[in-house]
């Protein structure tokens, strides 16, 4: 049975699906600090969140942190996207349903930040400032665990 409150408690498994049909999960990040964004392309909060994480990861190029955006839009229109718009991090494809229920998201864009062990540190629903969101990044490489809901 799925627990939809993910905070402080291991990521269930997820399985990815590249633009170009490569496959991966999750686990294969186990060792890594996670960020992941779970979004929608036609999610116009969640552009704009794209865009500032586009700059955070390039504020945080020196840290040890991995980000991966996980669109849960159909794979056509991730791909034309995709193709429009240049990320320093893969873009994957997951399934809505299971992403909702598993990690019992209630609004996108959906952030989990994801400590070396697969624990959820941080997590964050909706749309937030530059400012708020570096803070969330300096307190996530720091590891201090905090929810945040907007």
């Amino acid at each position: 049975m799925s627990n939809p409150s993910r905070w402080g408690k291991p990521l269930p498994s997820l399985k990815l699906v590249a633009t170009d049909g490569r496959q991966s999960s999750i686990s294969d990040y186990k060792g890594s600090k996670l960020v992941l964004m779970f979004f929608k392309v036609e999610c116009p909060h969640c552009q704009r969140t794209l865009g500032i994480f586009k700059s955070l990861c390039e504020y945080y190029s020196t840290q040890h942190f991995k980000m991966i955006a996980i669109s849960l839009s159909s794979p056509e229109e991730t791909s034309k996207f995709t193709s429009e718009n240049a990320f320093p991090f893969p873009i994957v494809l997951a399934s809505y349903d299971k992403v909702k229920r598993e990690y019992g998201i209630s609004a996108l864009p959906a952030v989990f930040f994801v400590n070396e062990s697969m624990v959820v540190i941080h997590r964050v629903f909706g749309e937030m400032s530059a400012a708020n969101w570096k803070s969330i990044f300096d307190d996530s490489l720091s590891e201090k665990p905090q929810e945040q809901r907007k």
